[in-house]
């Protein structure tokens, strides 16, 4: 088992979106990350897409394969995406929603460099989904992973 304070040793930028009206989510994810001592996260506003605006960007995709709350998910990410890469702030990055939870952390029988490590050689783009069963709901989250 790897010591609890290694875990996330070499973890990449974090960037998690969140809705400007969500603060208890964004005070929960930055506790969160207090508490595992994460300071490389960034903050990106789920609003640039909000439904509400949909008539201004929803014109570049088909909604009809996608529901309004979906595609603004989806735009939102894909952005964030594209402004990370056009920053060259870093070689890879995390991107999360603003309600991932981190208690599975200390139960990982790995760190986050073993994880790291033995991903495919040739990846750009991987789908970390976590899972919590320990939940009353179970409840999924995608975690994007950029190289």
């Amino acid at each position: 088992m790897t010591k609890f304070d290694d875990k996330l040793k070499g973890l990449p930028p974090i960037y998690y979106l969140n809705m400007d009206h969500r603060t208890e989510r964004k005070a929960h994810l930055e506790n969160e990350f207090s508490k595992w001592d994460i300071t490389d996260y960034t903050r990106v506003s789920a609003n640039r897409f909000h439904t509400s605006k949909i008539n201004e960007w929803g014109k570049k995709l088909d909604l009809m394969l996608l529901a309004p709350s979906d595609a603004s998910i989806v735009m939102n990410e894909f952005w964030t995406f594209i402004d990370w890469y056009d920053s060259g702030i870093s070689e890879n990055m995390l991107l999360i929603q603003d309600d991932l939870a981190l208690d599975l952390i200390e139960h990982w029988p790995f760190d986050w460099k073993t994880l790291y490590n033995n991903l495919p050689y040739d990846w750009d783009l991987s789908l970390i989904h976590i899972s919590e069963p320990t939940r009353q709901a179970e409840i999924s989250y995608a975690v994007f992973c950029l190289k």
